[in-house]
């Protein structure tokens, strides 16, 4: 058979195409017996070049072939039939007819947040509390707390944080304690002037740091404000005082009280009396 022509197999195949020399060559179009199709390019009775297959259940998807294999598919399978469709993976995004909307997992007017938590602080040892930061940028008002997400069936046993502090562009923190919850809170809200004063000094207690045992002979002692130009310094620069910072050889024995800026790690402690 030469040129175009069709012949079918006892079995129930159909082929209608192209042929040389008796062979199957060019375009033809292949029929199975349980309906599946293949219509494209053919080459010395294989399947070579582009072609269109077409599953027992409906399902079409296009090709490429080589020698009787498929190489890869050109184009995303197209659903035509209404039952379950099992198609190989070809990498790119399935089309479907009909589209069902995304499962909602966040709850209307709600903002998902992974908080991230701090090294250790003097009011996480206190409270026994981790403390974790949310960075808002300018959003204003600041989150007064932050629940655990539910999900239906799935438990989520994280407690509740509550905004401990907070910067008025930038991070938030957040604690499962509150302030009171703090010993050294407690001191800095009674010993704060106003509003500004404690949003100046709470974020000390928020500082990286590590509890360090003190030598048994140490004497600790009041630090008044140091002045430095006339501008005083004690917050956040030079937290003890120059009698204080001698015996713990932060500065030379023979130093006087010549206000300074201390260029080493600052000790912080709570006192009892």
């Amino acid at each position: 058979m030469h040129g175009r022509g069709m012949f079918t197999w006892p079995d129930g195949r159909v082929y209608e195409g192209e042929y040389h020399e008796d062979v199957k060559h060019g375009h033809g179009h292949f029929k199975w017996p349980d309906n599946r199709e293949y219509v494209g390019q053919w080459r010395k009775g294989k399947q070579h070049g582009r072609g269109k297959w077409t599953e027992c259940n409906g399902v079409t998807g296009e090709g490429e072939w080589s020698n009787g294999h498929k190489v890869r598919w050109v184009e995303a399978f197209e659903m035509e039939a209404s039952g379950p469709v099992y198609s190989q993976a070809s990498g790119k995004r399935r089309r479907l007819t009909t589209k069902t909307a995304p499962v909602q997992i966040i709850p209307p007017n709600t903002i998902a947040l992974v908080p991230e938590p701090l090294l250790p602080t003097s009011f996480a040892r206190e409270t026994g509390g981790q403390v974790y930061t949310v960075n808002f940028g300018p959003m204003r008002p600041k989150p007064r707390s932050l629940r655990p997400l539910q999900l239906s069936g799935y438990a989520n046993n994280k407690p509740e944080l509550f905004c401990i502090s907070g910067k008025e562009k930038g991070a938030a923190y957040y604690c499962r304690s509150s302030l009171l919850d703090s010993a050294s809170a407690r001191a800095v809200l009674r010993a704060s002037t106003s509003v500004q004063d404690a949003y100046k000094r709470l974020p000390l207690l928020l500082l990286p740091s590590r509890l360090v045992a003190w030598p048994e002979d140490t004497v600790a002692d009041a630090a008044s404000d140091i002045y430095f130009r006339g501008v005083a310094i004690t917050d956040g620069q030079s937290e003890i005082s120059p009698a204080l910072a001698r015996q713990l050889r932060i500065l030379p024995s023979g130093a006087d009280n010549t206000p300074c800026l201390y260029g080493v790690p600052q000790f912080r402690a709570v006192v009892y009396l």
